[in-house]
């Protein structure tokens, strides 16, 4: 369903012209450096691609968190810690899940990586379901926002994720090092902490990493539910507040969770190489939102009938991983291999809400999803030493492998046991002639599925890119990016429901509901490859203290996969299937910042910031979900050993409706961080305070698959100290 089409598209032309402006204040802040005279602004390299270069060398949008912007930025889910980056949102499903969507695209589009690997979880198979990996742990993160599936493959046609934990080490640390730190989140009694501890022994470096974290509930500013989007269709429908879903004290039901996480590794690290190996182990137990398995018009049923229960997610995961680099001579100078084996297991419980009269009783058990397997890559790289302007060439050939073992089994089974082998080769050249970069990738990769039964099917893809970037000067440069990404239906879009003696749906008597969703899934096994055409044009201000960019891209995915409910219902439970259709994204991100030098010691700056995304089909349909356009700055005041900033974002109201979905309003967020920075020696200790919906706004995320039953958090602070040595 379409709503107020000229006032959205008016809404999404004003935020292309907000953001287009950012170009001649980029002009002007030019200005601003050469007068001031400031320290530049330095580019970190970009090492997700594998290139080893600076991100505005690359085409690829790139955008990296580390240090104390990622201390400032981290929470208890990866969407939710880089939700404020540039075109970045976060896909909730209550509190404790938190999955990143890049560009309008989430779940199995964007492929969350670790040190480079799969992260190998079941965050793709539903919406549900929590990343496996903690975001404390991060030493550094690294975005790729738009199709990546050349390098990494089918999962990566939406964007990269890239989380950097430094638990094989590359160097030997001089001595011995690490790192201490608790907070505290006021707003669900949060208790949390990391620690890190590394030193080398003669040649082999080792690293010992671990953190911890207990909530309860989680407080918003209103109650939970909100009956008017719930009845949005249903004008004459009263006013109804659910037993256990809304709580009179103003508390998301069911949104404790607890956490903990442990790892070690080590590295035999000589002159012309290192090898390492590490192992990890995480456990995750969240709740979800009271009533997020009913449909609409389920929930005055379960008042009446008392029968409402809570979900619970118990997730683990041990992952083994070991990874070696070599220096070489010849036309090759460099190899690189990484390999990951991952058990995975999640279980999700369903138990009586404690608003229930009837006596407690224990669990039961609902899916148990599992995902077992192992990843590999095998780079050879070749670098040029002949001076840029002759046509200096530099590139990566490589190999990926992997081969996992999925299934959703228990009482509420809905996808069969099914092997995943996928073999991808892959190559990505670089010439630079003078002032001009050129990129050239493909890609070739072969993905089988193999359940047990008898609907085995393979798929082929082809992907390719070619973009070139201009150095106007040396802090300036343009880049236009053209490409072709493939990505092969995941096993949740062919195999839900499925029988697979025949390969057709299974009979309406055997489907099984998946529960957190209140939804039957059915799927499709002829499902074709999505097909991603992308054209984006970047404009990037990269040294000195004045730096900025903007980004304008087109991306047409002919037989766009997606879930739409058919309308059908088998008793009270709504009936999806997984469908196929051209659709279109198209948006931009833009952002600048400019400095104040206000004296020697003590330097304020301000940056500017806006992004959106627009997303149909081309029927004319809107595509669910979509993050609504963001514009906002962030002030920044900073000395030597202090520093604190103000980030003020207004959020449109999300009104771009796909058929069923609930408008929902818009909301300006403010947030304010302070930290203070005392050394001795070559240790510090840092004590840091964040106030974060400042303004107590109730927000309902147009992204969140709850916004009507589970707000984002109320007013709050999180407050914690951290010791480095």
């Amino acid at each position: 369903m379409k709503e107020n089409p000229k006032t959205t598209q008016h809404s999404f032309i004003f935020h292309i012209l907000a953001g287009l402006v950012f170009v001649p204040l980029g002009a002007q802040a030019q200005h601003t450096m050469e007068l001031h005279d400031l320290e530049p602004h330095l580019e970190e390299i970009f090492i997700t691609g594998e290139m080893l270069r600076s991100a505005t060398e690359t085409a690829l949008p790139v955008t990296i968190l580390s240090g104390e912007q990622l201390r400032q930025a981290v929470t208890s889910s990866l969407g939710q810690t880089l939700q404020n980056e540039l075109g970045v949102n976060s896909a909730s499903f209550g509190t404790g899940v938190g999955l990143p969507i890049i560009r309008g695209q989430s779940g199995a589009r964007v492929r969350v990586m670790q040190n480079g690997i799969s992260v190998m979880d079941a965050a793709s198979a539903s919406q549900d379901h929590a990343n496996g990996i903690d975001p404390l742990v991060a030493e550094r993160i690294e975005i790729i926002r738009g199709p990546a599936t050349l390098l990494y493959g089918n999962g990566a046609i939406g964007g990269v994720v890239n989380v950097i934990d430094n638990r094989i080490p590359e160097v030997l640390p001089p001595a011995l090092n690490g790192a201490v730190e608790l907070r505290r989140n006021s707003v669900s009694s949060e208790d949390s902490g990391a620690f890190k501890l590394e030193n080398s022994i003669s040649n082999i470096a080792w690293h010992l990493d671990g953190a911890w974290r207990d909530s309860g509930l989680t407080r918003i500013p209103e109650q939970a539910v909100d009956e008017a989007a719930l009845h949005h269709d249903e004008a004459e429908e009263p006013h109804i507040e659910p037993e256990g879903i809304a709580s009179g004290t103003h508390e998301i039901d069911n949104s404790d969770s607890r956490s903990h996480s442990l790892a070690a590794g080590g590295s035999w690290i000589g002159a012309s190489g290192f090898a390492g190996f590490s192992v990890s182990h995480l456990e995750n137990d969240y709740g979800l939102p009271p009533g997020s398995h009913l449909h609409e018009e389920d929930h005055q049923a379960a008042v009446e009938e008392h029968h409402e229960e809570d979900t619970r997610i118990h997730l683990e995961q041990t992952r083994y991983t070991a990874k070696g680099r070599l220096e070489t001579r010849g036309f090759f100078n460099r190899l690189n291999g990484r390999i990951a084996y991952s058990d995975y297991e999640h279980i999700e419980f369903h138990q009586p809400g404690e608003h229930l009269d009837e006596p407690a009783h224990s669990s039961t058990e609902g899916a148990r999803f599992t995902n077992r397997g192992f990843e590999a890559r095998l780079s050879a790289h070749h670098d040029d030493d002949r001076p840029a302007g002759e046509g200096q060439w530099n590139g990566v050939v490589g190999l990926q492998l992997s081969d996992n073992e999925f299934a959703v089994e228990g009482d509420e089974g809905f996808i069969p046991r099914t092997d995943i082998q996928s073999i991808g080769i892959f190559a990505l050249e670089t010439m630079t002639r003078g002032r001009w970069i050129y990129e050239f990738g493909a890609r070739l990769e072969q993905v089988e599925y193999v359940p047990e039964g008898n609907c085995s099917r393979e798929d082929t893809s082809v992907s390719a890119s070619i973009a070139s970037i201009w150095r106007m000067s040396d802090s300036v440069n343009t880049s236009l990016s053209i490409s072709r990404a493939q990505r092969s239906a995941g096993v949740e879009e062919r195999y839900s429901n499925i029988n697979i003696a025949d390969c057709n749906l299974a009979a309406p008597a055997d489907w099984q509901e998946h529960s957190p969703t209140g939804l039957i899934e059915l799927g499709n096994p002829n499902l074709e490859e999505e097909t991603s055409n992308n054209v984006e044009f970047s404009l990037h201000k990269h040294l000195g203290e004045i730096h900025g960019e903007i980004s304008v891209y087109f991306n047409r995915v002919d037989d766009y996969i997606y879930l739409a409910e058919t309308g059908d219902q088998q008793g009270m439970i709504p009936i999806a299937h997984y469908q196929q259709r051209p659709a279109e994204f198209y948006g931009y991100e833009a952002e600048i910042t400019l400095p104040i030098k206000l004296n020697i010691n003590r330097q304020m700056e301000i940056t500017l910031f806006s992004d959106a995304v627009h997303a149909e089909l081309t029927t004319g349909e809107y595509l669910p979900r979509i993050p609504t356009g963001r514009v906002g700055f962030l002030l920044k005041l900073q000395e030597s050993n202090w520093s604190t900033s103000l980030r003020t974002t207004r959020v449109d109201r999300g009104d771009n409706l796909a058929p069923g979905e609930a408008p929902t309003a818009g909301y300006t967020l403010l947030d304010l961080n302070a930290d203070y920075h005392f050394d001795w020696g070559h240790n510090e200790l840092l004590i840091f305070a964040q106030g974060f919906n400042l303004l107590n706004e109730t927000i309902r995320n147009h992204t969140s698959f709850t916004k009507s039953l589970a707000p984002e958090p109320g007013r709050g602070i999180k407050a914690g100290v951290r010791v480095t040595f």
